[in-house]
């Protein structure tokens, strides 16, 4: 009668909610309720994209920590090859963020391992502070920065410090539209490449070599040098 017929609907609508509920498909484990049609395969991308936001975060705590702590021993530091090495470190960790401090570390750390006579930490300082007048675009800077960094490395017969110096000296020369330098300059880099043996320096030297050469449309030796750039 009446009484079966709404009972019959009562364990209609029961079934109903339990196929809803099991459509929306919560995600396993937690948060239900945000996924209405997005499904397994949503929750998974928002539990990566959390994930890789936490490691973020923390990278960025774990940078922002080493810098308060570093300047904060930094005026009792013994004036030393280590104390170098942090103004080295603290110049690459805010070379993004704040580029005017990042010079000024650098260049105590020059001004620091010239008093000491350490030719590799000057080396190194120096073309720290070329690369970064490079990118401020100060292009005189650069070279000059990078000259004197070339010569200490050449000194002191650094083999990887030379490569990479001859290569932001052609940077240089790229960035001001001294294509004839540059190729030179990377040409020289190569070279020197080819005397380590370091086929990731030759590969670099290669593709460099390549983008000089489109730059000035010569396609031939542009397609020739990314090849060899890609057979390393």
């Amino acid at each position: 009668g009446k009484t079966d017929v709404t009972m019959h609907a009562i364990k209609c609508s029961r079934v109903t909610d339990r196929e809803i509920r099991t459509k929306v498909s919560p995600c396993p484990g937690g948060f239900r309720g945000w996924t209405n049609g997005v499904g397994h395969h949503g929750c998974l991308i928002l539990m990566c994209f959390l994930f890789l936001m936490g490691i973020q975060a923390l990278g960025q705590s774990k940078g922002e920590r080493f810098i308060d702590s570093a300047r904060a021993v930094l005026p009792t530091a013994a004036p030393d090859t280590h104390k170098v090495n942090l103004l080295m470190k603290l110049a690459y960790e805010t070379r993004y963020a704040n580029r005017s401090q990042a010079l000024d570390d650098a260049r105590q750390a020059r001004e620091l391992a010239g008093m000491l006579k350490w030719e590799k930490g000057e080396a190194r300082a120096l073309h720290f502070i070329g690369a970064m007048l490079n990118i401020e675009g100060d292009r005189s800077g650069a070279l000059a920065a990078c000259s004197e960094a070339l010569e200490l490395y050449q000194g002191i017969q650094h083999p990887t410090g030379t490569f990479k110096v001859m290569s932001e000296i052609g940077k240089a020369h790229a960035l001001s539209a001294n294509f004839g330098d540059a190729k030179a300059w990377y040409q020289r880099a190569l070279t020197h490449a080819i005397g380590m043996k370091d086929t990731g320096s030759m590969a670099f030297a290669y593709s460099n070599l390549a983008s000089m050469h489109g730059m000035v449309s010569e396609w031939k030796p542009a397609l020739e040098n990314f090849q060899k750039s890609l057979s390393l």
